[in-house]
């Protein structure tokens, strides 16, 4: 699924009209159409308000708002009258809600806006045109329907955000925000939650044609995106087919990262996996994880020599690896001597951003997962989600490799400009060890042959969709990183759709 700009959105509109084809109005109306399929049940509100600017995302209100006008019992509208330019599909449909007797009231100054407690909010003041900090008198506007609103339903994007950008200026503070064509970016972004709530997207297009111009937008990680990068498992295979993975983890007192990532990597596919770690915690991995090769590190209590690592296929460094001095050795001679792509996190990227000119020895393509403060660390501090994430793309680009940005909706960017948003997961991975779960996943996919910017997506999603499955059943605050791993079978099985009762689906 593309996620488009303001301005993508438009050639996309004017591509269906051309291509369906259909009148610009009569798009109009079928987003309208496909927006009234989300509004609450019939009941659950007595009356409807509809907030419409001049332009064509008012243009979408006035059509709401004529068909909705038998589902309570009374519908107003109030046209917020910023100037007398109107937009030609906002007169059109204007001329049809008059001709029904709707209630309209044209406002001209934020202290003729009242509304009551029983009327249902739809905001179609301003779509994705928004390009600049609202202020005046819609920004006098905004402030009084958010201080009186109960519930607010913005079409589009919450009037006042810009759909690319971050946006300082007044903005609805939506319950509900009905997207139409296409997620926009801003969705995906932290400082924009509050104002966009839940969001469902409306689809208008009925030809995937109209985005086929697109092939450098972000994309959405979603199931069916997901399932066209799993690679299917031959029937005659052996070991050997699915790879062999290294696994470079744990310190003293942090064994169970090292315990995490293996097991994570080994429910992910791998066919041989190696696991390295101080030989203190020999026993411990061969109790519990009896699937996977050991190899001891000369060190009792720390990683301090990293060889004989050329026959793997992939390897997976960082998970409670610490940070003493014999462990930034071995990982500076690592990475001076590898060529592989390979997947760094933690205690790695710790390192890394101790050592910047590091940055400069990773080999291409690899892999790398920091959180939002170990992004910081790394490639140095953002004012907000939106300037990280063009950070992430330009270093991305700069030293060639997969930067994974966690987060709710987390981001990808590979080598060429490609930006991934993931729809997965939940509040139940805000939780020590879930990375470690993921460097594991990660590993054992990029052992089993996925190209690293594949494996990123497809291991980004599985390891979400893990938890997600998991709470159909249980409450997100009980899920633990352990639980996630023994559920990735299910959330890989779920992903081709071999799931036969979704209803017991993860148990």
């Amino acid at each position: 699924m593309k996620v488009l700009s303001a301005e993508q959105i438009k050639i996309a509109d004017k591509n269906s009209i051309l291509n369906e084809p259909i009148s610009s109005i009569d798009l109009m109306e079928r987003a309208a159409e496909k927006c009234c399929e989300f509004f609450p049940p019939k009941g659950q509100w007595s009356h409807l308000v509809v907030i419409c600017g001049i332009g064509n995302n008012g243009g979408d209100g006035l059509a709401i708002a004529r068909l909705q006008m038998e589902n309570f019992k009374s519908v107003r509208v109030l046209v917020l009258e910023s100037s007398k330019n109107y937009a030609d599909n906002f007169k059109i449909n204007l001329k049809r809600l008059q001709d029904e007797n709707c209630n309209i009231q044209f406002v001209e100054s934020a202290k003729d806006i009242y509304l009551r407690e029983d009327e249902l909010v739809v905001d179609a003041i301003l779509g994705t045109g928004t390009s600049r900090p609202v202020d005046g008198f819609l920004a006098e506007c905004i402030e009084v329907i958010n201080q009186q609103a109960a519930h607010i339903i913005a079409i589009d994007l919450p009037s006042g955000m810009d759909s690319s950008r971050l946006t300082l200026g007044a903005m609805i503070k939506a319950n509900l925000t009905l997207t139409i064509g296409s997620p926009k970016p801003a969705i995906f972004f932290q400082e924009s939650a509050y104002f966009v709530g839940e969001w469902k997207l409306v689809e208008i297009y009925k030809d995937d044609s109209v985005f086929s111009q697109f092939l450098e937008a972000p994309e959405l990680i979603d199931v069916n995106l997901a399932k066209t990068f799993l690679k299917t498992r031959e029937q005659f295979s052996n070991k050997g087919t699915f790879g062999k993975a290294l696994i470079i983890a744990g310190s003293e007192g942090k064994y169970g990262a090292a315990i995490l990532a293996a097991r994570a990597c080994m429910r992910s596919g791998v066919g041989l996996l190696t696991v390295q770690v101080p030989s203190n915690a020999m026993n411990l991995i061969h109790q519990l994880l009896p699937e996977a090769l050991l190899k001891a590190d000369v060190n009792e209590r720390m990683i301090t020599s990293i060889s004989d690592f050329e026959n793997f296929n992939s390897i997976g460094i960082g998970p409670g690896i610490g940070m003493a001095n014999e462990t930034v050795d071995a990982l500076i001679e690592l990475l001076k001597i590898n060529q592989k792509p390979m997947v760094l996190d933690a205690d790695a990227l710790n390192i890394i951003a101790e050592h910047p000119t590091l940055l400069t020895n990773l080999p291409e393509n690899s892999i790398l997962t920091p959180h939002p403060k170990e992004f910081e660390r790394l490639f140095g501090p953002s004012e907000n989600s939106f300037e990280r994430l063009e950070k992430q793309i330009k270093h991305s680009a700069m030293h060639k490799i997969v930067i994974v940005c966690k987060g709710r909706y987390t981001t990808i960017t590979s080598p060429d400009g490609k930006v991934y948003f993931n729809m997965s997961g939940n509040s139940g991975l805000a939780k020590g060890g879930s990375g470690d779960v993921l460097t594991g996943i990660l590993t054992a996919l990029l052992a089993q042959g996925y190209s690293p910017i594949d494996a990123a997506v497809l291991g980004v999603f599985v390891h979400g969709h893990s938890a997600g499955l998991l709470a159909m059943k249980m409450h997100e605050a009980g899920i633990l990183p352990s639980d996630v791993i023994e559920n990735l079978p299910y959330a890989f099985k779920d992903i081709v759709g071999e799931m036969k009762h979704k209803n017991t689906r993860a148990q």
